[in-house]
């Protein structure tokens, strides 16, 4: 079965998140991108671009992504109501039944996750659009073998100090993921001498007893917030001082003023979200257990040095990349 995606007409560039049952951080990216899409004029096209956003993800709604909208950014209730009018949101099952998602009824189609597009292609899914790019967040440098497209220019776009610059005969580009922070809500914290270990990705993989070791380092702390994604494995650690949350968080930096940065269980963290908002925040970090070599994770604290020059605008990568690509349609 094709699914061609009728909410698409009359869209300059579609940003894609599929496979999810939860926030995270490439739906940020999404957002994000969505704003600067948005709302910088193009002159060569006489305005701005015209996006949209398209989600598979599981136990999710509208209202759900309002709130996170609300919650974490400084947008306007008519920019927040026109992000949420240009979004698209599917169960995965739904999504799993077509075959064939046919996007060439719009210029660009960025898939946030690039690794998205090698389970799709491992599940006999097609894709098929003009222009596709994905943002590479993950080494499987084998698995992007297995990615076939015809009469489609793909691109893989990733940061060539952590990747380098070849991908299995894939086209690539130098890009470095940057973060909207003029956009981002300043919560104020409002716990002061509390901490955040966020363990809230598959990736991490830390058990229980793992996490009960660690808290157990930490006792100087009046309160422990430890973010996860299925609270139930870890309700017998749960004290007046530690609490187990599932994100996305209400307010989520105001809970508290230093982050626990935890292991990856693969040892590769490739564009942590959280480093870099913590720093701009004023919050301190912990790097607890990191006896390792991380690239991805030492990239991202060099880059975090001078926080501004993560700032998202329209000098970024993909934002030139995809106004060249909707001013030569």
């Amino acid at each position: 079965m094709t699914f061609t995606k009728k909410f698409l007409n009359n869209k300059d560039v579609v940003l894609c998140n599929f496979l999810r049952s939860s926030s995270c951080g490439h739906l940020f990216e999404c957002i994000e991108y969505y704003y600067l899409f948005k709302t910088e004029y193009i002159p060569a096209l006489g305005r701005s671009l015209r996006p949209a956003i398209y989600l598979a993800y599981d136990n999710f709604t509208k209202d759900d992504f309002r709130e996170i909208i609300e919650n974490k950014y400084n947008f306007s209730p008519i920019e927040v109501d026109s992000m949420l009018e240009d979004t698209f949101i599917e169960t995965i099952n739904y999504f799993m039944g077509y075959k064939i998602h046919d996007f060439r009824n719009t210029t660009t189609t960025i898939v946030v996750e690039g690794y998205d597009l090698i389970q799709m292609t491992r599940f006999n899914m097609f894709t098929l659009a003009n222009n596709l790019i994905a943002l590479r967040c993950a080494v499987a440098e084998k698995d992007y073998a297995e990615i076939v497209f015809n009469k489609c220019n793909f691109k893989v776009f990733q940061d060539y100090r952590v990747y380098g610059e070849d991908l299995q005969e894939k086209k690539t580009k130098n890009h470095i993921k940057k973060i909207f922070f003029n956009k981002l809500k300043l919560h104020k914290t409002r716990e002061y001498n509390t901490a955040l270990m966020y363990v809230s990705t598959d990736c991490r993989e830390l058990t229980p007893s793992y996490i009960k070791e660690v808290l157990s380092q930490y006792p100087s702390f009046k309160k422990i917030y430890v973010a996860v994604l299925d609270t139930s494995p870890y309700e017998h650690l749960t004290t007046d001082r530690i609490e187990f949350v599932v994100p996305p968080m209400k307010s989520f930096h105001s809970k508290f003023d230093t982050m626990i940065y935890l292991p990856v269980g693969r040892k590769f963290d490739c564009s942590s979200r959280l480093i870099p908002e913590c720093i701009y925040l004023g919050k301190k970090i912990i790097y607890h257990d990191i006896d390792y070599k991380d690239l991805g994770l030492e990239v991202r604290k060099e880059d975090s040095k001078s926080i501004m020059d993560l700032q998202l605008n329209r000098d970024d990568t993909l934002f030139k990349e995809v106004a060249q690509q909707c001013i030569r349609k």
